[in-house]
């Protein structure tokens, strides 16, 4: 014991190594499913599904990165392999600003937006929408610079959520 204090090295067995990246490997898995949707039916992909579209496209888990880097790095790989349709699924999101502001800047936020959902004027403006997971540090950029701290501007992520056809709204949790 005094020799790891020493070194500060301590030897992991086989067994301890492979559990530990098959625990990673499924943490990204879970992470990729709840973030994306198959684009063909907007429904969630199984964490299997994603796991066996892992194996195939040979990606390499990294013990060294969070699995929330190597889950968006996943994305990429198995959008560009092909192996599995996937996309990303939208964030609900709401924001709210003073009406002024609202109305001066409505145009710039509606451009960031993919599906209105709510839109209300009343003291404030209230929008809740569907936008691209990309789109969030730009709308919150949007935000911030046009009122230059004068105004309580906010956004809040409601969740994820895949967009079902005859069923309405399905949220991912």
């Amino acid at each position: 014991m005094l020799e790891i204090l020493k070194k500060g090295e301590l030897q992991v067995g086989e067994k301890e190594r492979a559990v530990e990246l098959e625990e990673l490997k499924r943490e990204i898995c879970t992470e990729v499913a709840a973030r994306c949707v198959d684009p063909g039916t907007q429904r969630p992909h199984t964490v299997g599904m994603i796991e066996k579209a892992l194996a195939e496209v040979g990606y390499s888990v990294n013990t060294s990165k969070s699995a929330k880097v190597q889950a968006i790095d996943l994305i990429k790989v198995l959008q560009a392999a092909n192996t599995l349709p996937i996309a990303r699924a939208r964030m609900r999101v709401r924001v709210t600003l003073p009406s002024k502001d609202g109305k001066r800047i409505k145009d710039k936020v509606l451009a960031l937006v993919s599906k209105v959902e709510e839109d209300d004027w009343s003291d404030e403006w209230e929008l809740v929408a569907l936008i691209d997971p990309g789109s969030f540090r730009l709308l919150d950029e949007l935000i911030q610079a046009e009122l230059k701290g004068k105004g309580s501007g906010k956004i809040q992520t409601l969740a994820f959520s895949a967009v079902g056809g005859e069923g309405g709204d399905e949220r991912i949790e």
